[in-house]
C-alpha cells in the first residue's frame, strides 16, 4: 500500500521530491532575480504526499509536462501542481469558466496551485475563443492571454469534478473571489474551460492589468485587441467609460 511504502521511504522519497522541485524553481523560475526560492519544504513535501494519495500514485511518478517563464508545471495521477513565483493578485473573480482549482497558495516564498489534469488539445476555433473572451467581458474581468494553449474541453471526469468542488468547497479557500456578475456554471462536456488562470483580472483593476501585461507577446496582445475591439462593438453598454 502507498502509504506504508511512503512511511518506509520516506527519506527517500522526501529527498528527491524536493531535489525534483528545487533544481527547477533555483535553476530557471527564479533566472535573473534578486529573488532566491525559499520554499517551506515540509509543507510542500506534505502537499504533493496528499495529493499522491488522493490519487493512488507514487509521489516519484511525478513528472514535468511543461513551464513557463516563472513557473513549472508537474503531473501526479489526473493532477497537476503547478509552483512557481508568487502572483501579482493570488485570488482570481470568480467566473463560469474557470477551471476550480483544489489548492492555490503560498508556501514559503513561491506559488503553488494543485488542479485537475485536462488535455490541451489546441483545436478551438478563433470564434470559440472569441466566446470564451466574451463570457469573461460579460462578467466585469479581463482575460490577458487568450490562446488555445490554456483552455482544454471538458469531458465527464472534469465536468463532475468542478461541480463537486462548486458544491463543497468554499471558493475562497482556494483563491476564488465572489463576484455577482459571474454566470451560473451550465458548461457541458465539450465546452471549453480555462485552466490556465494567471492572467484573469477584474476590468477596472488597472494597476495589476498593466504589471502583469508586460510578459504577453505581440501575438497574445494582438488577439486581445482584436477580441475587445470586438466586444465593445457588440456590448457598447457594458464597456467602461
Amino acid at each position: 500500500n502507498i502509504l506504508n511504502y511512503i512511511k518506509l521511504n520516506k527519506d527517500k522519497i522526501k529527498k528527491e521530491i524536493i531535489t525534483k522541485i528545487e533544481e527547477t524553481i533555483t535553476t530557471a523560475v527564479y533566472k535573473g532575480s534578486s529573488t532566491k526560492a525559499n520554499p517551506d519544504i515540509t509543507e510542500l513535501y506534505d502537499l504533493i504526499k496528499n495529493v499522491a494519495l488522493d490519487e493512488n500514485v507514487d509521489m516519484l511518478d511525478m513528472i514535468l509536462i511543461g513551464y513557463g517563464a516563472f513557473f513549472y508545471v508537474y503531473k501526479l495521477g489526473n493532477k497537476v501542481i503547478k509552483v512557481g513565483y508568487n502572483r501579482q493578485c493570488m485570488t482570481i473573480p470568480d467566473s463560469n469558466r474557470l477551471l476550480i482549482p483544489d489548492i492555490r497558495k503560498k508556501v514559503g516564498s513561491i506559488f503553488v496551485e494543485v488542479n485537475d489534469y485536462i488535455d490541451c488539445i489546441g483545436d478551438a476555433s478563433k470564434e470559440e475563443m472569441y466566446q470564451v473572451y466574451e463570457d469573461e467581458r460579460v462578467q466585469n474581468l479581463k482575460w490577458l492571454d487568450p490562446m488555445e494553449g490554456n483552455v482544454g474541453r471538458i469531458d465527464a471526469r472534469i465536468l463532475e469534478s468542478i461541480k463537486r468542488k462548486r458544491k463543497n468547497i468554499r471558493l475562497q479557500d482556494v483563491g476564488i473571489e465572489e463576484n455577482e456578475k459571474a454566470l451560473p456554471f451550465d458548461l457541458k462536456i465539450g465546452d471549453l474551460i480555462i485552466f490556465d488562470l494567471d492572467h484573469i483580472f477584474w476590468e477596472n483593476d488597472i494597476e495589476a492589468i498593466e504589471m502583469t501585461s508586460w510578459d504577453l507577446s505581440e501575438g497574445i496582445s494582438a488577439r486581445c485587441d482584436i477580441f475587445e475591439e470586438r466586444f465593445k462593438k457588440e456590448h457598447p453598454i457594458l464597456v467602461l467609460k
